[in-house]
């Protein structure tokens, strides 16, 4: 398991969802997903570079290969966010 997952799977997140403009996702190319803020769902990106909202996993319950599949760039925006939102920022 990757550290980034083991800060993934010890994050309790309480948020409520907020829209779902572009604002309120990271996007994470490496994977072609984009991380909702609030729910901390993972979308996959559709061509035109928006989100399937029906489409979504959990981002605790991603594989380890999709953890490890994360540019380092992708899995600094999500450690990032997370401690942002622990800290009580959004």
């Amino acid at each position: 398991m990757t550290l980034l997952k083991e800060i993934v799977k010890n994050y309790d997140c309480d948020g409520q969802r907020n829209g779902t403009g572009p604002e309120q996702f990271i996007e994470l190319g490496s994977v072609g997903a984009g991380l909702e803020k609030t729910e901390l769902m993972v979308h996959p990106m559709l061509r035109h570079g928006t989100y399937d909202l029906e489409s979504y996993t959990e981002l605790e319950e991603c594989t380890d290969e999709w953890f490890n599949s994360l540019s380092y760039a992708d899995s600094t925006k999500i450690y990032f966010h997370l401690n942002k939102l622990e800290n009580g920022s959004k």
